[in-house]
């Protein structure tokens, strides 16, 4: 397990450097992909699917990325983007093209669409984390809710809701 987040640190600081990441945060980025590998691989360990696995630690590769985004003053995807390299499904695309060279249509069906699974809980995970935290981060500083302004009239002007159902 070790060895497993060594290697995640080290090609999310890889990513870091292709993505142009400034040298202090790259190590941040690294700490964010080697975290999300882990508890890819504890999911894993618990016996739960790949793609179960992939969307629980895209969740948290998401948290992490726009907490360090906030402390660090920067933007997310600075943390977030090599935080997902780890998770990406490179060889399920590998063996799925070496499935269709076989000419094997069921096997590369079946890696193809796992592939497909397995990049869509990244999506998931990425999306749910990040809207979860701003809509904490929204009930903190107590912003009200955004209505639409025929709400609003109505809420503030209770005695112009539906007059029709006096008659």
């Amino acid at each position: 397990m070790l060895l497993d987040l060594t290697l995640a640190f080290v090609s999310s600081a890889c990513a870091s450097l292709f993505f142009n990441i400034s040298r202090r945060n790259i190590a941040w980025s690294a700490l964010v992909g080697a975290a999300g590998w882990g508890v890819y691989q504890i999911v894993l360990g618990l016996s739960q699917p790949e793609t179960v696995a992939t969307f629980i630690a895209s969740l948290v590769i998401g948290l992490l990325g726009e907490s360090l985004a906030i402390i660090r003053k920067k933007p997310a995807t600075t943390f977030i983007l090599p935080g997902i390299i780890p998770l990406v499904p490179g060889a399920g695309m590998y063996f799925t093209m070496v499935a269709l060279q076989a000419r094997d249509v069921f096997l590369a069906a079946t890696r193809g669409i796992q592939t497909i699974f397995i990049a869509l809980a990244i999506a998931c995970g990425l999306v749910i984390s990040l809207t979860l935290l701003r809509l904490v981060r929204r009930y903190q500083q107590k912003k009200p809710a955004s209505v639409p302004h025929i709400a609003r009239d109505l809420i503030e002007r209770p005695e112009h809701r539906d007059s029709s159902s006096n008659e």
